[in-house]
């Protein structure tokens, strides 16, 4: 009898609560959105982060998350949008100034997206993402010996990054350093994958 009574009290707790009509809050929504961008449901994901923001128009994190995924529908012109208004709310976050950033570099925006992964690495000094995609935009716009620089930072904070030991080694050739070979024999040892797709002239 007492196992059961303790039964109804759970019971009767949870309908109590279930039919309360608590609603949801922003970071409630935000949650869910950021859960559903993960698990690959990016409409669901979009429409649980257009509430939150609905609910708190100055919620920074949503507007980050949003702007993610924004770049995963191809919406590069919102997503800018998003990441300017989360940068505008918190511009002491240095990874919003990251994607930021790496939106601007596939889209080809080189020269602005160097300038976001610089407010990157200010403000987080050991970001290794940010140097090397920082190198990488180097390396689009003809500085090797910037992207040089870059990705001996991404490699002194990663040895085990590859692709980094591998742009190195064309930055290098591209200004006739010839230890270049090196990095791309370092690269391929650690990742035979980058060889797929390489061509080799005679």
């Amino acid at each position: 009898m007492r196992r059961l009574a303790i039964r109804f009290i759970l019971l009767t707790t949870v309908l109590i609560f279930g039919c309360s009509g608590q609603q949801r809050t922003a970071e409630d929504y935000y949650v869910r959105g950021e859960t559903k961008f993960k698990s690959e449901d990016l409409m669901g994901a979009l429409n649980d982060l257009n509430k939150a923001i609905e609910l708190d128009p100055d919620f920074p994190e949503a507007y980050n998350i949003r702007g993610n995924l924004k770049c995963a529908l191809g919406d590069f012109k919102g997503a800018l949008k998003d990441f300017d208004k989360a940068i505008a709310l918190n511009p002491d976050e240095g990874i919003i100034y990251y994607n930021r950033g790496l939106l601007r570099g596939g889209i080809e925006d080189y020269l602005e997206a160097i300038k976001d992964f610089n407010k990157a690495i200010e403000l987080i000094p050991d970001f290794e993402q940010a140097y090397f995609n920082r190198g990488n935009a180097k390396l689009n716009i003809d500085n090797y010996s910037g992207a040089i620089k870059d990705f001996d930072k991404t490699i002194e904070l990663n040895p085990e990054n590859a692709t980094a030991y591998f742009n190195r080694g064309l930055a290098k050739g591209d200004i006739g350093d010839s230890t270049g070979i090196d990095d791309f024999q370092i690269a391929i040892k650690k990742n035979p994958a980058l060889l797929e797709g390489v061509q080799f002239e005679n």
